[in-house]
């Protein structure tokens, strides 16, 4: 079982670390922490810039893989991943759809409480469009992040994506 951890260098991806070592200490899952790079366009000019620009955006993912393993100490069950995409939601639901992820967890967005969730383009995209169950840390949440999760709170629609969600938390609570 995988669970997608979408990062950046920021506190509000301390928090969906925090989160993702939570549930996945839980569930025995793994940890697939994921940066989404933008995609440089695809054009040619003489200075060849583009490749240029292309690079310093890899260099830039690999810093933020990097602060992550820094994040997680050395956690083991944990792969990173590095994806281009001009967006970060669709580019982590990618992500999960190639890998059969079972969950995709992201921080708030900036300008929320303490304790609450904030959402923000990256969350909206992926609550309209993620294959799977979609999960946001709220703010401040690496400050009192339990080593295991013992409640839950699912929106719910009478689907069968949503019946499975509810019964894959209560299984998963279960075990808490």
């Amino acid at each position: 079982m995988e669970i997608i951890v979408g990062v950046n260098q920021d506190a509000s991806s301390s928090d969906a670390l925090a989160m993702g070592s939570s549930i996945a200490n839980t569930l025995g899952a793994d940890l697939v922490v994921v940066n989404v790079y933008p995609k440089a366009w695809d054009f040619v000019g003489p200075a060849h810039v583009d490749a240029e620009w292309r690079s310093f955006l890899v260099e830039q993912g690999n810093e933020t893989l990097q602060w992550a393993r820094e994040e997680l100490d050395g956690r083991e069950g944990v792969t990173y991943v590095l994806h281009p995409h001009r967006s970060s939601g669709v580019g982590l639901a990618e992500v999960a759809t190639s890998r059969n992820a079972q969950m995709i967890l992201i921080g708030s967005a900036p300008g929320g409480s303490s304790g609450r969730i904030h959402g923000g383009s990256t969350s909206d995209q992926l609550f309209h469009g993620s294959p799977v169950p979609v999960g946001i840390a709220p703010q401040g949440y690496v400050k009192w992040a339990p080593q295991v999760i013992n409640r839950a709170v699912v929106a719910y629609q009478p689907t069968k994506q949503s019946d499975h969600c509810i019964d894959v938390t209560l299984r998963s609570l279960a075990k808490a």
